[in-house]
């Protein structure tokens, strides 16, 4: 059993390490390791940031020892954390049936089919829609997962009123559009497309047709779609 370099320079900064040990029979654990004042690499007993044994205690038993990285999460995390917020927002909103269905269908699916879809190029992207029945989502779900749900950003003097209509059209489904400035030229705009309505947020560069384009799934907020 090898530790890790890294593991060795963060124990000799004096850190507490976690990291995932698998025994020789299969069996994962999350440990903690540490380094004695005599400079031996130690691991603490369990549920003990006091007392602990050295690590050549479980030298025939331990397979192998993997540091946890707690502040990088998998693209797998960050993509099923937002299709469950957004599932729940645009199932209280009624917007994107659509896109509700495949977001469902794709937080269905299993980390390693997940990961495979979010990371295929546009071909391979094409090839799993077909397999798993679902149509357009949006251009790259791991860069809008990424950017999370973001808020619209109304005109402060506006807000209020601008919102409250945009959500009564939305619940109505009745077509709206408004247009108002801010850092951006910025619009909102809904209508009923067949059974689901839709609907959309926008941030032009001011005098000009290009910026960034997004989802909205209710009447606060959005997900990114793409850059013009």
């Amino acid at each position: 059993m090898i530790i890790d370099q890294n593991i060795l320079e963060k124990l000799s900064n004096n850190e507490f390490v976690n990291v995932k040990v698998t025994y020789n029979d299969g069996t994962v654990e999350k440990r903690c390791l540490f380094m004695s004042s005599t400079g031996m690499v130690c691991v603490f007993n369990k549920g003990s940031r006091k007392r602990g044994v050295l690590v050549d205690h479980y030298y025939n038993q331990w397979r192998s020892i993997v540091a946890i990285d707690k502040t990088v999460k998998s693209d797998v995390v960050i993509v099923r954390k937002f299709l469950t917020k957004t599932i729940l927002m645009l199932t209280k909103s009624g917007l994107w049936a659509n896109i509700k269905h495949d977001f469902t269908v794709l937080n269905n699916l299993s980390n390693d089919e997940l990961s495979e879809y979010i990371h295929a190029d546009y071909h391979g992207r094409e090839l799993l829609n077909s397999k798993y029945g679902i149509g357009y989502t949006v251009d790259d779900l791991l860069t809008t997962a990424r950017k999370g749900v973001v808020s619209i950003t109304y005109n402060k003097y506006e807000r209020d009123t601008v919102k409250a209509n945009f959500a009564e059209a939305i619940k109505n489904k009745k077509e709206y559009n408004h247009y108002w400035e801010y850092n951006y030229d910025c619009r909102v705009s809904c209508k009923q497309a067949g059974n689901t309505m839709l609907a959309w947020y926008s941030q032009e560069y001011k005098g000009c047709g290009n910026g960034h384009y997004y989802l909205a799934i209710d009447e606060s907020h959005a997900i990114f779609a793409e850059n013009d």
